[in-house]
């Protein structure tokens, strides 16, 4: 079935920044907060079978993967409501779970030793990575630059694959690892796969498929999923613990568990994606610098090649040009275009978003743009004209006419104009 079937059920749980946990122990999905590791209460019950993987968007959806019923089950993240259910026909055995920016969730299809490919909005199937590469795939995880990396529990190690070719890129974590399970992607591109055999979470270089190390070996008796949230915290499941174990992600250090004596076995886990930041310095050409604070910018978050908006912001620069603002987009490769008023668009292509955001997200605008068409033209040298000799008191005063941001519309403004004459800014 590649659609999505809809089916009415509700239950609300607590506000808060929930932890996800999938039990297979009376086959539902418990949540607790993320920093007092209070329990918030459980939903799925009645639909869910053997839960496992667990995967979380920036729309509020939840996706859990039944291991039993062959299907992926979503549910409105907030209110537990059931949503539908995708992917009968196509899955044998999912396991592990992941979804990326534009809600394309990625399942780890054990009895088919690949990974399925569904729209998570439709259910539509969208086709398999990894035919042959994988003997038994049980985790899946994303990095910030398209990876997807697969456990490979019978084979011992973690498959890399580029997400949107599916090619297969090598592998990670031989010698390492003897069964790998859950597998996550940390805000620091750091690799964590938990390790059956060895009761550890073992960490990679994302890049380089360098070791760097492990933790927790005394502390789970039968670990299974991993999550890591923006602080740089591990959440493991243990199966037989009925616990979730929480670590420094960094170095190690056991930081206490939740759960403990309301779940029964867990299997996966997954936290609440925080808002990323976006950070960065946009240079106003031939502009005063005193007339830059509080100055307005547009910034737009697209897909790549596209000009259609995932998201729209309106920042104010500081005196120095900066400007930050939060977004809800999962990591991956973004366009990135930023205007001003009079200033022509700037685009910034394939832009890398990691889990906690990006940085140095830098734009320099060209001015001229008086009618703000996105072209410097006869269009602005009329309305410059128009404008010419006025002051904020006059009647014919137009602030973006005002190019040099003195106060006062000049021949110094022409200047610019005619310095900036015929450019045309991005799409």
């Amino acid at each position: 079935m590649a659609g999505l079937a809809i089916a009415a059920a509700s239950f609300a749980h607590a506000a808060g920044s929930p932890v996800y946990v999938s039990d297979a122990g009376d086959a539902s999905i418990k949540l607790f907060d993320q920093y007092t590791g209070a329990y918030m209460g459980k939903w799925g019950s009645g639909f869910l079978v053997s839960p496992e993987g667990i995967a979380l968007d920036r729309s509020n959806n939840l996706f859990v993967a039944d291991y039993s019923q062959g299907e992926i089950f979503r549910f409105n993240a907030t209110t537990g409501n059931y949503e539908g259910v995708f992917g009968v026909g196509f899955l044998s055995g999912p396991y592990g779970i992941t979804v990326d920016a534009n809600d394309v969730v990625y399942v780890a299809n054990s009895g088919g030793t690949n990974v399925v490919r569904f729209n998570g909005l439709t259910g539509n199937y969208m086709g398999e990575i990894g035919v042959g590469f994988a003997q038994f795939p049980v985790g899946v995880a994303l990095g910030p630059s398209n990876e997807l990396f697969l456990s490979d529990y019978t084979g011992g190690r973690l498959l890399r694959f580029d997400s949107q070719t599916g090619n297969y890129e090598g592998y990670i974590a031989g010698g390492f690892t003897q069964n790998p399970v859950g597998v996550c992607v940390d805000p620091n591109g750091v690799v964590d796969a938990y390790d059956e055999v060895n009761n550890q979470v073992v960490r990679f270089n994302y890049s380089t498929g360098a070791y760097m190390g492990s933790f927790g070996q005394t502390y789970m008796s039968f670990g299974f999923g991993v999550a890591t949230d923006l602080n740089v915290v591990a959440y493991v499941s243990d199966y037989y613990g009925g616990a979730i174990d929480r670590f420094n992600n960094e170095t190690g250090a056991y930081m206490g568990q939740i759960g403990k004596g309301t779940l029964l076995n867990p299997t996966f886990v997954t936290v609440v994606p925080n808002p990323a930041l976006v950070t960065g310095t946009v240079t106003l050409q031939n502009f005063t610098a005193s007339a830059v604070a509080g100055t307005q910018v547009t910034v737009v978050l697209r897909n790549p090649g596209s000009t259609s908006a995932l998201e729209t912001h309106i920042v104010s620069l500081d005196a120095s040009g900066n400007y930050s603002f939060t977004t809800n987009l999962l990591p991956g490769t973004y366009d990135i275009a930023a205007k001003a008023s009079h200033w022509l668009r700037k685009r910034l292509s394939s832009q890398t978003m990691l889990a906690t955001g990006m940085t140095g997200v830098n734009f320099s605008l060209i001015n001229g743009d008086v009618d703000g068409n996105n072209t410097i033209g006869l269009s602005d040298f009329g309305k410059l004209k128009l404008a010419y000799g006025s002051t904020p008191s006059s009647s014919n005063w137009n602030p973006n006419a005002d190019l040099n941001g003195n106060g006062s519309v000049a021949l110094s403004d022409f200047g610019i104009l005619k310095l900036n004459y015929g450019k045309a800014g991005d799409p």
